[in-house]
């Protein structure tokens, strides 16, 4: 049994894993090679599937009406952990989505100046992503000077987010949750193991992390970010539809599938 919790562990915490709700029994059987039931009994001693299990979703969600990849992007900084790689701290990870594919990519940068901002900008977009017709962003100064020279050079138009209206960022906002669960699932993890020691890696991470999620179908779209990149024109779902309506006056409750154990393995 110990070289199959090994296995477990090393595909639940590695970056293509983490799978969230009940679905990831089936996902990380499938790829441990392993019964579902004994899926099941693993996952029931991870603190960390059984914190993230997800409560239900009642909402529809719109669709948008951007349906080309390339023309339009989300970008945004997320505050993570200073990570000191090379005597260079990185504080901060500039994530841009694509609003039509879902594609998503980041950069670690070391502060919020423009320039720096600039740079991590020109890097992400020569890769998959390229120069958009219109990137979104907040009204952060992070996104002012530089960022705005560099823009325009590139025909970019930049459309700004009123202050605390969260809603015109909302894609982005949450590739960025999802990419601090992934990336703070493995050092919880690790600090599960060594409570001594506090994890701070993240970097080294990122570039596996973002690429493991583009491997992932997306709600809206129904394909891979990586596979709906390459096409000229991308359908969305008009809404997720839900089981049945959720009251006013109903209380939405989230159980957990077993009793919580501090340490995996």
């Amino acid at each position: 049994m110990g070289r199959t919790e090994d296995k477990l562990k090393r595909i639940y915490y590695g970056p293509e894993g983490y799978w969230k709700g009940v679905s990831a029994i089936k996902k990380l059987a499938t790829a441990a090679r392993v019964s579902e039931e004994t899926a099941k009994n693993w996952l029931k001693k991870q603190t960390i599937w059984q914190v993230y299990l997800p409560v239900p979703k009642y909402i529809p969600r719109p669709s948008f009406t951007v349906n080309a990849p390339n023309e339009v992007h989300q970008a945004d900084l997320l505050f993570l952990p200073h990570d000191t790689v090379r005597r260079k701290t990185y504080r901060y990870a500039l994530t841009v989505v694509d609003i039509a594919s879902r594609y998503k990519d980041a950069e670690p940068i070391t502060s919020k100046d423009s320039g720096e901002v600039a740079e991590a900008l020109g890097k992400i977009y020569k890769r998959i992503l390229k120069w958009p017709k219109l990137l979104q962003v907040d009204s952060g100064t992070e996104f002012m000077g530089v960022v705005t020279k560099t823009l325009k050079d590139h025909s970019t138009k930049i459309r700004r987010a009123e202050a605390e209206y969260h809603r015109g960022q909302s894609i982005v906002e949450r590739f960025n949750k999802t990419l601090a669960e992934r990336l703070f699932g493995y050092q919880y993890w690790k600090e599960l193991e060594d409570p001594s020691k506090r994890n701070k890696e993240w970097t080294q991470r990122l570039p596996q992390v973002v690429a493991a999620l583009n491997n992932e179908a997306a709600r809206a779209t129904g394909m891979k970010p990586k596979d709906a990149i390459k096409k000229k024109h991308v359908e969305h779902k008009s809404y997720v539809r839900s089981s049945r309506a959720v009251f006013p006056q109903e209380k939405k409750n989230r159980q957990c599938h077993g009793p919580i154990s501090l340490w995996t393995g």
